[in-house]
């Protein structure tokens, strides 16, 4: 492993190189002013913070554990490889004498440059999760250098550190208890969709949030403090982290419920995944790029990472679950579904629980809901406790909801249930669901014989894997689930993030 070790400076050093030739570049050619139509003044604040990431890279790079190593180098190994081909374009964009190329730049330069940074672009945004996973999981030594790195303006250091923090505990306190004027009355609340849990309420001066609920018992402090330390975690969240941040929590003592209040960024309208899939415009045809229904899922997959970095399990995955809002910037009406997917959140907290805390092992028998889980999962006494790779499985059943973008249960106006075209396969002849068993044979075979047509081997590789967790399909589960989880947390990355951002259809 030690090759490793010695990787991550030479890698971390090409990137800094590449970075730093890329800035120069950009001040070079500031006469150039059409390049600077493509953002690039704002290119030079992105590099100036990816040099300072890199930089903690290689200042902690001695610190890292081997699984954590070979994490961080391929990432930036990864990230190297735009950046080498934005430094090259940049360069042929220019002549000798410090003019555009026009011709070229016309035809070919500006097309390959935004595609270029556009992979920079993602690539960048792996590396920083790989980044976060490094700190969340390291040394007390780690993560004290993360907190002066991002005291010394690193902002990718800065919100994990903050992270960190909730996790630790230490920002536990009362201010996430709102006052009772937050909220209004039950009956001003709204659901989402009449298929959804969630409620949408305006709060004070019009701001729209989304509003959860859990159940608690008013009489037991372990209760209301176990409530407390998920809006805690919650509310160091970030949409970059595809999680909106939590407000707080409002304890419903008359109902034994308490209300986790989550504001919605922008403008944009807030709809559940469940919502998009059944939506009337998709009987046109599907409008949207098949690229945006990656992008859904590499949100989906990185908000899991982030969950089960903070120790917890999500246990409802499911696209009742799922809020996407379009890009509120964007003021083209082409710009919002069912011409674009905007950006995905998970949601449905109401269930999560650290993944150290006491089991009940209880659960329901609802036929829909059983859909999304493992079959060991199911029933109203499941057999095993829940794992975070039961939300790897949760995961892999909505990735191929997505892939297909046609949902497997269709939903009544009064809220009834039924299977829809591409859920059939789950049900006998006689219309009665097949065995949890049978159901997972049939999701596995509906992956590999359709999700290639449509997005490709990639993207069914990692519907299998997620499908197959408990089968070795992400490597050995006791190896998995064993210890910290920095191991499973590692696979997952490596396996299903880095697959899916590096897919393009």
């Amino acid at each position: 492993m030690s090759s490793v070790l010695i990787d991550i400076p030479g890698l971390v050093d090409v990137a800094l190189r590449f970075s730093r030739a890329i800035v120069n570049k950009i001040r070079e050619y500031a006469a150039a002013h059409e390049l600077f139509q493509l953002d690039l003044d704002q290119t030079i604040g992105f590099m100036d913070q990816l040099s300072l990431s890199l930089d903690f890279v290689l200042a902690i790079a001695p610190s890292l554990s081997p699984h954590i190593r070979r994490v961080i180098s391929d990432a930036v190994s990864r990230l190297n490889t735009p950046l080498a081909t934005t430094q090259s374009l940049l360069s042929e964009a220019v002549d000798s004498d410090g003019k555009l190329r026009r011709i070229w730049f016309t035809v070919v330069g500006k097309s390959s440059l935004q595609k270029s940074l556009a992979a920079v672009d993602k690539q960048h945004d792996l590396f920083l999760r790989c980044l976060h996973y490094s700190v969340l999981f390291g040394t007390a030594a780690l993560q004290s250098r993360a907190t002066a790195s991002a005291a010394g303006g690193t902002r990718a250091l800065a919100r994990i550190s903050s992270f960190r923090e909730a996790v630790a505990g230490s920002q536990v306190d009362a201010r996430f208890l709102l006052p009772p004027e937050t909220l209004p009355d039950s009956a001003a609340l709204i659901r989402l969709h009449s298929h959804s849990d969630i409620r949408i309420v305006a709060l004070s001066g019009g701001r729209p949030a989304l509003v959860e609920y859990r159940d608690y018992q008013p009489d037991d402090p372990a209760s209301l403090r176990r409530l407390r330390d998920v809006a805690s975690i919650l509310s160091a969240a970030s949409p970059d982290m595809s999680i909106l941040p939590c407000l707080g929590f409002k304890p419903l003592p008359a109902t034994k419920r308490c209300a986790l209040v989550f504001p919605v960024p922008g403008t944009g309208k807030p709809r559940t995944l469940r919502d998009l899939l059944l939506a009337p415009e998709n009987e046109k045809g599907v409008r949207h790029p098949l690229n945006d229904r990656i992008r859904l899922a590499v949100h989906l997959a990185t908000a899991v990472l982030y969950v089960h970095t903070a120790r917890f399990v999500h246990k409802a995955i499911c696209p009742e679950n799922i809020v996407v809002l379009d890009h509120p910037e964007l003021a083209d009406s082409k710009a919002c579904f069912p011409w674009t997917l905007g950006s995905a959140y998970l949601a449905g907290f109401d269930f999560a629980r650290h993944e150290d805390a006491a089991s009940k092992r209880a659960g329901d028998n609802i036929w829909w809901r059983n859909l999304y889980r493992h079959p060991l999962r199911q029933s109203s006494h499941p057999e095993t406790d829940f794992s975070m790779l039961h939300d790897i499985y949760s995961l892999g059943v909505v990735l191929l909801e997505i892939a297909l973008w046609e949902s497997f249960v269709l939903v009544g106006p009064d809220g009834s249930r039924t299977l829809g075209r591409q859920g059939r396969s789950f049900a006998k002849k006689g219309g009665k669901m097949k065995s949890p068993a049978d159901i997972r044979v049939a999701l596995l075979k509906k992956a590999r014989e359709y999700v290639p047509l449509v997005l490709g081997a990639k993207y069914c590789e990692v519907v299998v894997m997620c499908l197959d967790c408990f089968d070795g399909g992400l490597g050995p589960t006791e190896e998995l689930l064993d210890g910290d989880g920095v191991l499973l947390g590692v696979v997952f990355i490596q396996r299903v993030l880095a697959v899916l951002e590096e897919i393009t259809v």
